[in-house]
């Protein structure tokens, strides 16, 4: 297991490589946290496809916000929270092909039935 508080994400000169692009940076931010990320993303979506797919928007979208991250907080703190909109982008987009249509008839005072139907 990493130990955070010596992650390379929280050193400037590490930060100062990602900004500029370099490579080897990036590949070692990767290796760092495409795991914990994609566990995190899997366990809150309860689907791997679609973890997967978040997991990729989060990743490009820091190659551009990482210039307007400036090392005041934790990069994990930077990472989970472009994860979560990415999330919540995802979810907004995402809409069930099928809508279930509801039919109930009450009989007698007590008695409820109901039918469902793939609308």
């Amino acid at each position: 297991m990493t130990d955070r508080r010596k992650s390379p994400g929280t050193d400037p000169e590490f930060l100062r490589r990602l900004k500029a692009g370099d490579e080897a940076a990036w590949t070692q931010l990767l290796d760092e946290w495409q795991q914990p990320l994609y566990r995190y993303l899997c366990y809150s979506m309860r689907d791997p496809d679609h973890a997967a797919d978040v997991m990729s928007e989060t990743f490009a979208a820091l190659v551009t916000a990482i210039q307007n991250f400036d090392g005041q907080a934790a990069i994990s703190t930077f990472i989970y929270r472009i994860a979560a909109n990415k999330k919540a982008d995802f979810w907004r987009r995402y809409r069930p092909t099928s809508q279930l249509a509801v039919e109930l008839t009450v009989d007698g005072p007590t008695s409820i039935s109901m039918e469902l139907q793939d609308a």
